[in-house]
């Protein structure tokens, strides 16, 4: 078919993983070293604060700065691969100014509203949330040029963009702490720099993908108001509930508990993040549209990724049980706490892996109402679970709830896959067996890998 990629998905799925493996490696460990720094140089309350304000800013960017992107990136990409440049470069005009005009605006609320919202604190924080209010400038500019790194499949320009702000952050936070001293606001400082300055540097990658274009017409179509007609409406009400439960849980900590305990949660939910991303899982929402078309392949790319992604995530997590143990009594001991928190939340890792690839089949499906009401629910039960549980047994009250939320969310999923006529099937006898097609798959993914492995180290 003429539509049909050029590289086979294992191909696709092995180059896209072992850039966003390797980068996702060299992020975390040059994170954790960061997150070394400030916690070694703040005190433990000065570090909740820092948290509770990186949660402020993680809630209003759920509200604001995700509308619209993951459908927006899905069909530009599903355009690209039916062959429809010119939709695809219009989609993507009209979302560059709905997102820029977004940033603009959350900047001007955040900045001029800073002392409305610091009022709602117990201490004189506006500073802290003017800096913060930079971020969505700088926030809204590399998402627009994100989408055309994503829809070109530039994986190691999207992989390596973490890797090069967190070595950016510690290079002036070893300075800050030798010239000035760390502090809050110098430590939110020192994020809206290196933030602001990876972003300047990818702007010549971003020309250059996006010079495919130029010889493009851009449709006369309003294709982003067909999209919202059609499944965008979903999509644009979603991100109002995307990571709510998450940004709000440091304020229920601290209005229950106490600031100091923020700071020994967020270390485990740290760990918990750091793990995940490890999880081969970053290229199914670029690949998986691109051959959803071939009904046959799509099913077999759907079964086999929910068995080895569960999988990998049990022995993942495994591994991670003794890896943190480790990290923590050697490196932060003084945040031991923070380990029978990172344990418990570690069972919920098969459950997620699980729910990921579901999820990336149902977006590129465009199931965005189903998605929106998934979100919903999630919000809604993990919000009460978490008000109910800290109240009740505190900090392992909320790990519990991160168990009970996955589990929850992947039940609902799995109902509603059975549901959907067409789409994917899960074959249960497929996903718990091994047999000569399991054989067949893996030999075509090692052999895929072992070119790589030599084309990259010759």
């Amino acid at each position: 078919m003429d539509n049909e990629p050029k590289e086979s998905f294992s191909k696709s799925f092995i180059k896209g993983e072992a850039t966003f493996g390797f980068w996702n490696i060299a992020s975390k460990a040059l994170g954790f070293l960061g997150s070394i720094l400030v916690v070694k140089y703040t005190s433990l309350y000065e570090f909740g604060v820092y948290q509770l304000v990186l949660a402020f800013h993680g809630l209003i960017g759920s509200f604001f700065m995700k509308l619209l992107s993951a459908v927006s990136l899905n069909d530009i990409l599903r355009f690209i691969g039916e062959k429809r440049e010119d939709l695809a470069k219009k989609l993507f005009h009209q979302y560059a100014f709905f997102k820029i005009s977004i940033g603009v605006f959350v900047f001007a609320s955040v900045f001029w509203g800073a002392e409305i919202i610091a009022s709602y604190y117990d201490e004189n924080v506006a500073d802290f949330f003017r800096i913060v209010s930079f971020l969505f400038l700088v926030d809204a500019a590399y998402d627009v040029m994100k989408v055309v790194l994503e829809s070109r499949l530039s994986f190691s320009s999207i992989a390596s963009r973490s890797t090069i702000y967190q070595f950016l952050r510690i290079i002036l936070l070893i300075a800050t702490i030798v010239f000035l001293g760390l502090s809050i606001k110098n430590i939110l400082i020192v994020n809206l720099v290196a933030s602001a300055t990876v972003t300047v540097v990818f702007l010549p990658i971003f020309l250059k993908k996006y010079k495919i274009w130029s010889s493009v017409v851009s449709s006369g179509e309003n294709v982003l108001a067909q999209i919202m007609k059609k499944h965008g409406k979903w999509g644009l009400i979603r991100p109002f509930f995307a990571g709510l439960s998450d940004n709000i849980r440091p304020w229920l900590i601290k209005i229950f508990i106490s600031t100091e305990a923020v700071a020994i949660f967020n270390l485990a939910n740290v760990l918990l993040s750091g793990v995940k991303s490890i999880l081969p899982i970053n290229t199914f929402t670029y690949l998986i549209p691109l051959r959803l078309h071939n009904k046959k392949n799509s099913q077999k790319i759907f079964s086999y990724s929910l068995k080895y992604i569960t999988i990998f995530s049990i022995v993942l997590g495994i591994a991670s049980f003794f890896g943190a143990f480790f990290f923590v009594k050697l490196i932060i001991p003084e945040y031991a706490k923070s380990l029978p928190i990172f344990y418990i939340m570690l069972l919920s890792m098969p459950f997620s892996a699980f729910g990921s690839v579901v999820a990336s089949f149902l977006i590129a499906l465009r199931k965005q109402k189903y998605l929106f009401f998934q979100m919903l629910f999630k919000t809604f039960f993990s919000t009460v679970a978490c008000f109910v549980l800290v109240f009740f047994f505190g900090l392992f009250g909320l790990a519990t709830e991160t168990i009970l939320t996955s589990v929850v969310v992947l039940s609902a999923a799995i109902f509603y896959i059975h549901k959907i006529k067409p789409g994917p099937v899960l074959e249960w006898k497929t996903i718990f067996s091994f047999n000569r097609t399991d054989t067949e798959f893996l030999r075509n993914v090692l052999s895929d890998a072992k070119k790589y492995i030599r084309k990259h180290t010759k």
